[in-house]
């Protein structure tokens, strides 16, 4: 396996400059069966899919091809006349595959056998632990045909015409690992069909997500006949379910010096294995820079390749290729919250004498763990086969887990490595491994005091981001021009499209997660105007006509200017997420020319911004299309999931942000759909862009609640928290409750609100006048409940206006608002600084702070209530003023 292994580490994919598809003369395709479908074909070789299906199957090790395939034979034949656990009798399908690789003297030889459809669904499990089932995902291959000769369709005969095919392939400019790969002999051998074939993987549906995953441009890891319109893979519901988990994990899987060396100490009657795992060597990893478990490798692996190849570890020329074998480690590092409450690690099995070459330290997005284990430590471990789906390995290890939960195993850990490549399509091994720690304790890998311990979620989350806002191909290579590559950074280069004279403003790329990109600005300057959506009825529209004036000539010097992207939009948050009036400020970055010495508006509405400081923000791309006019359709809810995984993100990657703008930077015309957009959310918004002209005559005077009179008063200062009162003078809130504690809680009281403000009740009465701040509260359901899975509801309350002291309000037609009667409350608090939508990291930190010290000094509190007080201000979203997290006092009308 040595030398497949460094081939497949280091990415390096064959590929010459691509003739045309096949060859030059075309055939018709040779076959199309249940199976199998031709998709293209020329004169040495077909493209072909394999449809995704269940196989059984079996491996040994010969220095003879024929005789390893007669001893798999009689494995696989003793399988199908009742050697299985249903004692079932299987009719054989007539196509025989026989997958084999010679990695040292002797020859790796895999027989797989297709079980007939309607055994795809729970089909029987073999006795022989030797004997596997396979599920082989959809997958093309190329295909060569040849004669039999004297009866001989394997061995010396089916050697030379791999040899011809990869040949062929290397030819055509194909991308193939290299003739040392895993290769294939398909045998029909029926009374009408005796034709003989030999194929070469060339990708599957595992592979073209994973490049698609990791942002990269997947036409070139495709049979050159398919780069133009794509594999077009099918959907299908084919009732599939089988068990892949083994009950021999084998000793083979795996040979090297990069890979794991382990001692078995036991193995139980399912085939968990006990292992010592001895010190291993350093080792590369990297934290995958997102929150959802399907993109941890293909989000770090690009990270690992670039840093091999900036350290001369890979040629310059290399092409990117997914890495094998590797690992991937999840660690629970807080109670169970969502996806974000887990963290992956990825560590590659590099060859030594690579890692030696490595520097130490690494960089930002990559590191050298000394000592990948520091000392021997013992583990249990599950094997299983597939290709390393994220379903497949999270139902495993949940499974592995829940088999050995009563042992002495860290619950806030657990690993996942796959050790083969995806053209082994039979036979593979992959492992799910948890760690023991003889001292007894469960949280093995969490520096944070926690009641309870809490144990490692295996579940996988759907990806949030909606599918109409999703970049096709055109936009992703565009985006991945401009941004990714090095010579790029820092540049006004043509952004606009293809043959646009468009220049986009400077931008540096930083890193990239999952949703969202941090990207760095250089010190700029922007011409911006402001219109109130009150007046206009497209006021983004009216602003940007005014500025496209103003490059056009309409100011002092008369100069006509080049026009440049993106078209910068921005407004508040609270403003766009709660449905209120807005103000929309629209921004254009001056070119090169003007940057220092701008000509001035003569419109009086349009004005030049100071020099923009450098700064740093994070983006989104989305393309709207004729489904979806404007963004301003889905912007509320793509700025809340981006911001609030931001914050779930932030105290692993140090992710800051301003939540309190929405911006938008708007790359093409809206008149030619699709157009790319993306949302922009800036570490801190500066504050020549965050400055509204409008605002300043409201700044005047403001007090330290915003505009509004604060309605508590200090009853006394502890050792870094308050105690305060609040004096609801028209003794009467209206609140809103709703099960679970999410972010989205707080927009959907907004917009209750409001729609009662506006006459939403039954009297039809327009309510005005309402008095910050929002008082929300989150309540455990169960007290008793302890660990990440407990129930909790919300309640969000603001004080109706004084002028219902002595009259009733109106009454809410809404679900889950109501009006309460209530005069005062007590809360202990500390103070957060800064203010925003989504609740920071600082809060939560503030909040433990806080609940430690009241627990410890016995205060008389409701510790199973978490509130949140925040002064938000109509006409000055914006203003940074401050929130309180506390917890509600005892013994008034502090509760509900």
């Amino acid at each position: 396996m040595r030398v497949l292994l460094w081939t497949c580490v280091l990415g390096v994919v064959m590929m010459t400059s691509p003739a045309a598809a096949g060859d030059d003369d075309s055939k018709t395709c040779a076959v199309q069966d249940k199976l199998q479908t031709c998709l293209c074909s020329g004169k040495h070789y077909e493209v072909r899919r394999m449809r995704r299906s269940v196989w059984v199957s079996t491996t040994v090790w010969d220095f003879s091809l024929m005789a390893g395939v007669a001893r798999a034979q009689r494995k696989l034949s003793k399988y199908l006349k009742g050697h299985n656990s249903k004692a079932s009798v299987i009719s054989r399908e007539l196509l025989t595959v026989t997958q084999t690789y010679v990695p040292s003297d002797m020859r790796e030889v895999t027989v797989s056998y297709p079980l007939p459809e309607g055994k795809w669904n729970s089909p029987p499990m073999p006795k022989d632990p030797k004997v596997v089932l396979d599920v082989i995902p959809e997958t093309i291959m190329y295909v060569r045909s040849y004669p039999t000769q004297h009866g001989k369709t394997v061995g010396f005969l089916a050697e030379r015409e791999v040899q011809k095919l990869f040949k062929s392939l290397s030819a055509h400019g194909e991308p193939v690992m290299g003739d040392n790969d895993y290769y294939f002999v398909l045998q029909y051998d029926s009374a009408t069909d005796h034709r003989n074939e030999v194929a070469v993987f060339a990708t599957n549906t595992i592979l073209d997500e994973f490049y698609r995953s990791a942002k990269q441009d997947p036409r070139p890891y495709l049979p050159v006949c398919l780069r133009e319109k794509g594999p077009e893979w099918p959907t299908r519901d084919d009732g599939i379910n089988v068990d892949l988990v083994r009950q021999d994990c084998g000793t083979t899987f795996c040979t090297g010096d990069a890979c794991p060396k382990y001692k078995l100490l036991n193995k139980d009657d399912i085939g968990v294995e006990t292992r010592l795992l001895y010190k291993g060597p350093t080792r590369l990893y990297t934290t995958a820079p997102t929150c959802y478990f399907e993109q941890a490798q293909p989000l770090s692996q690009p990270l690992m390749f670039k840093f091999l190849q900036d350290n001369s570890a890979l040629p310059p020329d290399a092409t990117f290729s997914r890495f094998t074998p590797i690992a991937t480690s999840i660690w629970q590092y807080k109670p169970y919250d969502g996806p974000c409450s887990r963290m992956y690690e990825t560590f590659p099995f590099l060859p030594q004498d690579v890692e030696d070459k490595l520097p130490d330290g690494g960089a930002w997005y990559v590191q050298k763990y000394p000592d990948y284990a520091a000392q021997n430590f013992t583990t249990e471990v599950m094997c299983f086969g597939g290709h390393g789906e994220p379903k497949d390995s999270m139902a495993v290890s949940r499974r592995l887990f829940e088999h050995v939960e009563d042992r002495e195993i860290c619950w806030d850990f657990s690993a996942i490595t796959e050790y083969n490549v995806q053209s082994r399509l039979f036979d593979r091994h992959n492992e799910a491994m948890m760690q023991i720690f003889p001292d007894g304790r469960k949280l093995c890998y969490n520096w944070t005091e926690y009641d309870q311990p809490f144990k490692v979620n295996f579940d996988l989350h759907e990806d949030w981001f909606p599918l109409g806002l999703q970049l096709d191909l055109p936009s992703r290579l565009l985006l991945h021009s401009l941004y990714t590559e090095p010579s790029n950074a820092g540049k006004s280069i043509p952004c606009g499209g293809p043959n646009s004279p468009t220049k986009c403003a400077p931008v540096t790329f930083i890193r990239h997660f999952g949703h969202f990109a941090e990207m760095g600005m250089p010190k700029s300057r922007w011409v911006c105007t402001e219109e109130s959506s009150q007046k206009s009825p497209d006021p983004f529209h009216k602003g940007l006509n005014r500025l496209l004036s103003y490059i056009n000539g309409d100011n002092d010097a008369a100069v006509s200017m080049e026009t440049t992207l993106p078209i910068l939009k921005l407004v508040r948050a609270a403003e766009v997420m709660t449905y209120s009036p807005f103000t929309a400020k629209v921004c254009l970055y001056l070119d090169k020319v003007h940057q220092d010495n701008p000509p001035k508006p003569t419109d009086p509405k349009v004005y030049v911004t100071g020099p923009v400081e450098e700064t740093d923000y994070y983006v989104t791309w989305f393309e709207v299309n004729d489904n979806l006019k404007h963004i301003s359709d889905v912007i509320g809810n793509l700025f809340e999931n981006v911001t609030s995984e931001m914050a779930s993100m932030s105290p692993t990657f140090n992710i800051t942000f301003d939540a309190d703008f929405i911006v938008e930077a708007q790359y093409y015309s809206e008149a030619i759909m699709p157009y790319l957009g993306s949302l922009v959310t800036f570490k801190k918004v500066p504050a020549e862009i965050a400055t509204f002209r409008t605002d300043e005559e409201k700044k005047a005077g403001r007090a330290e609640c915003g505009e509004f009179p604060c309605v508590h008063e200090t009853v006394k200062e502890f050792d870094g928290f308050l105690e305060i009162k609040f004096n609801y003078a028209s003794g009467k809130l209206i609140c809103w409750n709703s099960p679970g504690c999410g972010v989205s809680n707080g927009r959907h009281f907004m917009r209750a609100i409001n729609r009662y403000a506006d006459g939403y009740n039954i009297e039809g009465v327009k309510v005005t006048g309402f008095t910050p701040p929002v008082y929300s509260q989150c309540t455990q359901l169960d007290a008793s409940c302890r660990g990440p899975y407990c129930e909790w509801k919300s309640s969000f309350c603001m004080m109706l206006p004084e002028e219902y002291k002595d009259k009733d309000a109106p009454t809410p037609i809404a679900e889950g608002l109501a009006v309460v009667a209530e005069d005062s409350r007590s809360v202990y608090v500390t103070k957060v600084e800064g203010s925003g939508v989504v609740v920071n990291d600082d809060a939560e930190k503030a909040y433990m702070k806080l609940f430690a010290k009241l627990r410890a000094g016995g205060f008389p509190c409701d510790l199973e209530k978490f509130a949140q007080i925040s002064y938000i201000s109509s006409s000055i979203p914006s203003w940074p003023g401050f929130q309180y997290v506390g917890v509600p006092k005892l013994g008034d009308n502090s509760t509900e």
